[in-house]
């Protein structure tokens, strides 16, 4: 995981890392968000939450609502 973070940094991108609290995580990427220590059952659903925050702030700087995704009858209809 950390290879790819410095792939990412390397190439100009900024890595926003989103796990527990570990130094050679925060020491690589660009932002870290840290969740708390809850074991391998609740860290993914923890680690949603700060992902929901960020896609939905980010629609709204970009200026695309968050309430009217595009293409969304494309997926409801095809089978």
């Amino acid at each position: 995981m950390i290879s790819g973070i410095n792939e990412v940094v390397c190439r100009g991108g900024n890595a926003i890392v989103i796990g527990e609290l570990d130094n050679n995580l925060r020491a690589n990427a660009t932002r870290f968000i840290s969740v708390p220590h809850s074991g391998p059952l609740f860290n993914p659903i923890l680690a949603v939450l700060p992902l929901q925050l960020l896609a939905y702030h980010t629609s709204i700087a970009r200026g695309i609502d968050p309430d009217f995704p595009r293409n969304l009858s494309k997926t409801l209809t095809v089978d």
